[in-house]
């Protein structure tokens, strides 16, 4: 999979590149998109090596319950102060990528789990479906909704 986006990129710069309109810029652009597919690919082939296959006997077995492979993982817990009543939280924004804005994520492509936080929760993990742009930290608005009102803040997240 990473072998098939490394060669998408490098298409799509030999091609921007071929352009005569292509500035310096562009050409750094396609570069650092090179590049961050290449590690990218690299780290998943050097994570696959060293976990080896999942026996179900380690520790782990109960964060990938319920995953299925090619599943994109949650990010961390995000925690959020206790409160004596139930929360809904939902992604109320696009999320950017950190250092570079114009990667973005939908809101409709992020999940909240759980999305109620019951009474006195005080964490909520966010996941991607658009599986281009994991693998980076983004940045983005969550809204916390009860009935004694919202509270809005923006999370920085690795997905």
């Amino acid at each position: 999979m990473a072998a098939n986006r490394f060669s998408a990129a490098a298409a799509e710069a030999a091609e921007q590149i071929d352009t005569e309109e292509c500035t310096a810029k562009d050409c750094a652009t396609s570069l650092c998109n090179l590049i961050d597919v290449g590690i990218k690919g690299w780290v998943a082939m050097a994570e696959a090596a060293v976990a080896g296959p999942c026996t179900g006997s380690c520790e782990c077995t109960e964060s990938c319950e319920g995953v299925e492979s090619g599943d994109p993982m949650p990010s961390d817990k995000i925690t959020v102060e206790a409160r004596p009543y139930a929360r809904t939280v939902k992604v109320s924004g696009d999320f950017e990528r950190v250092g570079i804005a114009a990667d973005k994520i939908s809101a409709y492509l992020l999940t909240c789990t759980p999305n109620v936080l019951p009474a006195n929760a005080t964490g909520f993990t966010i996941t991607s479906a658009d599986y281009a742009l994991i693998g980076a930290n983004f940045r983005g608005p969550v809204t916390l909704t009860s009935a004694l009102g919202i509270e809005t803040f923006t999370v920085i997240v690795a997905l």
